[in-house]
Parts: structure tokens; sequence; C-alpha cells
């Protein structure tokens, strides 16, 4: 199967080279409805379930009749913590609960490759980051150099790393631009490949990527 071209940026942000990675994993058709599937379920799982409300044995009060049974005029009532009542406890609502949803490892595998292969033309690479020093300005300069034209480079940009340790000063570096976040391979997410304008990796993240997937 052929490779497909990522430019490679050099630490002024201008396009150095060209890289070759494998057609196998950055470079097929995307299965949309995996796509969706993962998607879905990456949203489904990161869902606390924690939303609870009082039913009527819970809500405070209530515990004698409000009036007699016959004789006043009014409907029967036993307690004031009925739903039909103000303050009253509720009916059918949201109780804590873990959800769930499963995904075989070749389906989410085919997932993260569909992703890779949709972001053509947003990925970018470079050596490694040791080139950015642990100061805003720095990666706000390489960005805009990276992405000219645009109304605010900063905003939208994923760096994928190979290692935090050893791009130490990157978290620091972007940690003040707005809609700029750090990722490893090892939690890359669906919805960070498809929601990024950009996404800027490492040689090593792209190692990392293809031994991870090439073989699936």
């Amino acid at each position: 199967m052929s490779q497909v071209q990522i430019p490679v940026l050099s630490s002024e942000g201008k396009i150095a080279e060209q890289l070759a990675v494998a057609a196998s994993v950055f470079g097929i058709e995307p299965n949309r409805h995996v796509l969706y599937l993962a998607l879905r379920r990456e949203q489904i799982n990161a869902m606390l379930g924690t939303a609870q409300v009082k039913t009527r044995s819970e809500v405070r009060g209530g515990g004698r009749k409000p009036w007699k049974q016959k004789g006043t005029g009014r409907a029967r009532a036993g307690s004031t913590r009925s739903p039909l009542w103000v303050g009253g406890g509720k009916s059918f609502g949201p109780r804590p609960r873990v959800r769930f949803v499963g995904m075989n490892r070749k389906e989410r595998h085919l997932a993260l490759r569909s992703a890779l292969s949709a972001a053509q033309g947003r990925l970018t690479c470079v050596e490694d980051f040791s080139f950015l020093p642990a100061k805003t300005a720095a990666s706000a300069k390489f960005l805009k150099a990276a992405f000219p034209g645009e109304a605010d480079a900063s905003k939208y940009v994923l760096f994928l790393v190979d290692a935090v340790e050893a791009n130490a000063t990157l978290k620091p570096s972007v940690s003040n631009l707005a809609n700029v976040s750090v990722r490893t391979p090892l939690n890359l997410s669906i919805a960070d490949l498809l929601n990024y304008k950009h996404v800027v990796m490492t040689k090593g993240a792209v190692k990392m990527i293809e031994e991870h997937l090439a073989n699936v």
C-alpha cells in the first residue's frame, strides 16, 4: 500500500520536509458509521451518572396527615411529601447509575484510523518540541508562523507528543493559550481528532501510532 505524506515543520513554523507515513493508518477511506459509534461511546462513557432527585421517601417532612380524610371538601391527602405537592418528592426523576458502552478492539482501532485519515490536511509534524521554551509568547509565535492567515492561530490546536517528559516545557508554554491541548497517543480520543482544527505531532508520536495501529 502506498504511503501518505505529512508536512514536517521547522522550529520557525515553516515546512521543512515531508514525512512518509503508513497509508494503512493515515490514508484509509474513513468508516463514518464506526466513527459515529466510537464518538457516541466516548461521550456516553464520559457521563458521570450522578444526577439525582429525591423521591417522596427522601424529602423532609410530611409525617402527619395534612387534614382529616372526610368532611373538609378537599381532596384526600395523606402526606405533604406527595409528588403532587410543591416541595414534595419527584416521580421518575434521574437516579445515580453507571453508563458504559463497549466496543471491541478492531472497531476502536478502525475508528482511530478513520479519524486520522479524515484529518488529512490538518495534520503536521515536528521533530520534537524541545525548541519551545516555557513561555507563552514562544508557542504563540510558532503557531502564528505555522498557520498564517488565520484570525487566531493559537485556537483549536492539539499537540500530540510521544512522551510528556521529553517535552517538559511544552505544557507550560501552551497552558495560557485558549483551546490548545497536549495529548499522548495513549490518551488520544476520537473527539480530539474530529474537533481540533490542527494536530501537530512529534515524529515519535507518529511512530507510536503506526506501531499501535498499522498491523490491525
